[in-house]
């Protein structure tokens, strides 16, 4: 078996890829010789357990650094190099707290996902490790050692990074105040406020004809076949970009009831972001359903619909550069435009075209899944919910076969 290490997808995203590792039987591999950082992976009863571990010369674990599953790879690197600098921390004494170690404390109290916590982490790493603070007592930071990471993200123009920031930033801020550990605020409120960005407007969208018609051009000539397929259902469904990127064949069923009979994508309510709708059903057309179950037939060992070459799945940064060179005739509208822009471009070109569709906005919302906001949603949906999702997604796959889409297999 190829070693940890020399896997391809190690470099990018090392946490996963140890999590993915199941061996027979126990086993030890060196992840870093020169800082000396080992992972013990050990089957039991109902799973693997993953711990780190320093070793010293003679390949003799002598620190437990944690497990996997609670602290990720570059946290283990960080406790590593800490140990090996200072084998005897009893003799440390009154440590001041850091920025790391409210970060690290955080995630118990807010009870964040594995998704929401492995982004934390990476906008902890860019961000406060990447300016140097994360290891600065906080009784030491000013509100300049904030502000010099906005005026960095603004200088780049990175709105939804900006926002990012600041959310984890104020989570940290909060925690701090409520435990009582610091006397004053961080940073000021002024913070927020302060940037003002050319793509507040959020994700870019297609509003006409003739930047659709080049979007589906664009989409229809991508090489990889994976990909290609990915977007068009995107494109067609408007689904999340992480509903799209793990979709299997098992989330396509045929609906045998008498009303509301045909086929459906079935997403269960903890894939979904919004969980309190509980799962997600959307009604698609006979023609889509046949698309993509011909799809599955032509790959009968893959599990997902649109594996990438490793046969698992997409991160989401393939499908934003596969959309990257896509440029609309009408300035603006291509502006940080991502998978997530299908959904807005949906929304778009359907109310636009609502005289003639008689689409309501509310029927949108459905297809969308976006959270509730009315009572009375719920006895809608129990009679309707489907046959609306059905009659709004058959119109849009009509109007995009117009303008070019093809469902090539």
């Amino acid at each position: 078996m190829k070693k940890i290490r020399d896997e391809k997808e190690f470099a990018r995203n090392p946490q996963a890829v140890i999590l993915a590792r199941k061996p027979e039987h126990k086993k030890c591999e060196m992840l870093d010789s020169k800082i000396k950082l080992a992972i013990i992976i050990t089957p039991i009863a109902k799973g693997h357990r993953y711990e780190y571990y320093f070793y010293a010369d003679g390949g003799k674990h002598t620190k437990f650094l944690g497990n996997a599953e609670k602290i990720d790879y570059y946290e283990a690197r960080r406790l590593c190099v800490e140990y090996a600098q200072n084998p005897n921390p009893q003799k440390v004494k009154d440590k001041p707290l850091t920025l790391r170690d409210v970060f690290l404390a955080l995630p118990e109290e807010k009870k964040w996902s594995a998704a929401t916590l492995k982004k934390k982490q990476h906008i902890f790493r860019t961000k406060f490790e990447a300016m140097g603070i994360a290891d600065t007592p906080v009784s030491k930071l000013t509100h300049e050692d904030f502000q010099k990471i906005a005026k960095k993200i603004h200088e780049k123009n990175q709105y939804g990074a900006y926002l990012d920031f600041f959310k984890l930033a104020n989570t940290m801020n909060t925690w701090l105040i409520g435990e009582d550990k610091i006397e004053k605020p961080l940073f000021k409120k002024s913070l927020k406020a302060k940037y003002e960005f050319d793509e507040s407007d959020g994700y870019g969208y297609v509003a006409n004809k003739n930047d659709l018609k080049k979007l589906i051009e664009h989409i229809m000539s991508l090489k990889s076949r994976s990909v290609r397929n990915a977007l068009t259902l995107g494109l067609v469904t408007a689904l999340r970009h992480a509903n799209l990127r793990e979709i299997t064949r098992q989330h396509i069923v045929f609906n045998e009831e008498e009303e509301a009979r045909g086929w459906e994508i079935r997403i269960p309510k903890h894939e979904m972001k919004v969980k309190k709708n509980g799962d997600f059903v959307l009604a698609i057309p006979q023609e889509l359903a046949q698309w993509l179950l011909k799809i599955a037939e032509t790959q009968p060992d893959e599990k997902y619909l649109f594996p990438n070459p490793e046969h698992s799945v997409y991160c989401e940064a393939a499908f934003r550069k596969a959309l990257r060179s896509y440029k609309a005739d009408n300035p603006g509208n291509e502006r940080n435009f991502t998978p997530h822009s299908f959904r807005r471009t949906m929304t778009t070109i359907v109310r636009n075209k609502r005289v003639t569709n008689n689409i309501h906005f509310d029927d949108i919302d459905r297809v969308l899944a976006h959270k509730k906001k009315e009572k009375n949603r719920e006895n809608y949906d129990m009679s309707k919910d489907i046959g609306t999702k059905r009659m709004v997604l058959s119109w849009w796959l009509n109007y995009l076969k117009q303008n070019g889409l093809e469902l090539k297999i």
